[in-house]
């Protein structure tokens, strides 16, 4: 549990869909399937990387990526991945979509 690479999870899935007629997209550590990716990019964010979603402007957690979007939205009309802060659900590792990538690998 959280190591997986959030930049491989969209091209792993891809090589177990290959051949098949309807898209489904599995996660490759538990049994969850899903017609739609991002449900998956959501599961394995909250189940396996625990990971916790920290508006810049206000320090408000949220427990995923879309109501955070709309949290600041709501507070500012500028491009909403500025203010997004990652919080690592291993070691508390907090940092912007970047840094965060770079602390996962």
């Amino acid at each position: 549990e959280g190591t997986l690479e959030l930049k491989n999870i969209k091209k792993e899935n891809e090589e177990i869909n290959m051949g098949t007629e309807e898209t489904k997209h599995g996660c490759k550590v538990c049994s969850f399937r899903s017609k739609r990716f991002n449900n998956l990019k959501t599961h394995v964010e909250r189940t396996h990387l625990r990971l916790r979603f920290y508006c810049k402007l206000c320090d408000v957690q949220f427990k995923d990526r879309g109501t955070l979007k709309s949290h600041i939205k709501s507070k500012t009309d500028e491009d909403s991945s500025k203010f997004i802060i990652l919080e690592c659900g291993v070691c508390l590792y907090r940092g912007t979509g970047d840094e965060f990538v770079n602390h996962v690998e």
